[in-house]
C-alpha cells in the first residue's frame, strides 16, 4: 500500500524512487536531530578519543570478519580461490561505503558483487547463491534471538534469562549448521513434491531448485561451521562497537543492553530503504534504548553519536583501503617493469 503511495507521489513530483527514499531518510533523520536538540551534539564533540579509536578497531575487525565469511563461502561455492581475502575486504568495504549513500541492501547485493565480478570471473547464479548463504547466517541468528530480544527489551525477561536463551539459540543453530545438508535434503524433498503447486509457471524458481538439488553445489559442513563461528564473532564485535561508542560518549548503557537490543535493531535494516538506513535505524535505536529505560538525553546522544562515528569509521576504512590497494597495484606494476618477481 505505502509503496503504491510512494510511486504515485514520485510520479506527481517527477522524482525517482531513489530520490524519494533519500528525501524520506533526510526528513526522518532531521526529525531525530530536532528531537535530540543541541545537547546531543555537545556530547559528540567532547567524546573520548581513546575509546573512539578502540571502537574504530572493533569496526575494522567486524568488517574483516564479514569479508572473511563472504570470501570463505564464495570460494566454497565457486570450488576455487576466486581472489585473496584482502580483495574480498576491499570489495566489502566498497559495498559498505556505497551503502552510506544508497540503501544498505543495494550496497550488499549490487555494488559488492559487481565489484567482485568486475575483476574475477564468476557465474551470476553462484555469486547470488554465495550472497544468499552469507546473509542467511546473520538472518538465522538474529531471527532466532528476536523473540528473546523483545522480551528482554520490554523487561518481561531478566538479563540472565536472555543470556541463557541466547546460549541455547547458539547451540541449536550450531547443531543445525553441522547437519544442514540433512535439513536441506528434507526441505528440497518437500518442495519437489509440491513444486507444481508452488511454482506452476515460474521457470526461474524451478531452475534454482534444480541448482540447489545438486549436491555438488552444497557447501561442506566444515566451511559452514567456520562461517557460523565467524557469525558469532561478528555478533560480539557488533555489540562491542556500539558499546564502545556509548562509552566514548560517557553514557551509562551496559554491554549486555546492547547485546539484547541488537537483534531487533539489526533486523530493522530489512526495511531500511533509505540511503544508509538514514532515519529508520536512528528511530529504531531511539525506541529500543528508551524501552530499556535510558534517559532521554542519553538516548538522543547515542543515536546522534553512533550515526556520526559509524559514518566516519566507514569512510576512513574506505579511503585507507583504497589507498592501500592503489599502493599495492603500483608496487606490482613497478615490479613488472623492472623484471622483479
Amino acid at each position: 500500500m505505502w509503496l503504491e503511495w510512494l510511486r504515485s507521489l514520485g510520479r506527481k513530483l517527477g522524482l525517482s524512487y531513489q530520490r524519494i527514499f533519500a528525501l524520506l531518510g533526510i526528513v526522518l533523520f532531521g526529525g531525530v536531530l530536532y528531537y535530540a536538540g543541541p545537547g546531543a551534539w555537545q556530547r559528540v564533540l567532547v567524546a573520548d578519543i581513546g575509546y573512539l579509536f578502540i571502537a574504530f578497531m572493533a569496526c575494522v575487525l567486524l568488517t574483516a570478519s564479514s569479508a572473511t565469511r563472504w570470501g570463505l563461502i564464495t570460494n566454497a561455492v565457486a570450488r576455487k580461490r576466486v581472489c585473496s581475502y584482502l580483495h574480498y575486504f576491499y570489495y566489502f568495504v566498497i559495498g559498505r561505503v556505497s551503502g552510506l549513500f544508497v540503501s544498505r541492501s543495494l550496497g550488499d547485493f549490487a555494488v559488492r558483487p559487481l565489484a567482485l565480478r568486475a575483476a574475477n570471473p564468476l557465474s551470476t547464479r553462484r555469486m547470488i547463491y554465495a550472497l544468499f548463504l552469507d546473509k542467511l547466517f546473520d538472518l538465522l541468528v538474529l531471527g532466532a534471538l528476536l523473540i528473546p530480544s523483545i522480551l528482554y527489551i520490554l523487561r518481561w525477561l531478566p538479563l540472565s534469562g536472555y543470556v541463557l536463551l541466547a546460549f541455547f539459540v547458539f547451540l541449536g543453530l550450531s547443531l543445525f549448521w553441522w547437519r544442514y545438508d540433512k535439513f536441506l535434503k528434507a526441505i528440497l524433498g518437500w518442495v519437489s513434491q509440491n513444486r507444481p503447486r508452488l511454482s506452476p509457471r515460474n521457470e526461474k524458481i524451478g531452475q534454482w531448485l534444480d541448482f540447489l538439488a545438486k549436491g555438488e553445489n552444497w557447501v561442506s559442513s566444515g566451511v559452514v561451521m567456520r562461517a557460523y563461528l565467524i557469525t558469532l564473532i561478528r555478533f560480539v564485535l557488533l555489540t562491542l562497537q556500539f558499546y564502545l561508542v556509548s562509552v566514548a560518549l560517557r553514557l551509562p548503557f551496559s554491554f549486555w543492553e546492547f547485546w539484547g537490543a541488537i537483534p531487533l535493531v539489526q533486523l530493522g535494516l530489512l526495511v531500511a530503504i533509505t540511503p544508509g538506513a538514514l532515519g529508520i535505524l536512528d528511530i529504531g535505536w531511539l525506541g529500543v534504548l528508551t524501552l530499556l529505560g535510558g534517559a532521554e538525553a542519553d538516548c538522543n546522544s547515542f543515536v546522534v553519536g553512533q550515526r556520526v562515528f559509524v559514518f566516519v569509521f566507514t569512510v576512513v576504512m574506505g579511503l585507507a583501503t583504497s589507498l592501500w590497494m592503489l599502493l599495492l597495484s603500483n608496487n606490482s606494476a613497478n615490479n613488472c617493469e623492472t623484471g622483479q618477481v
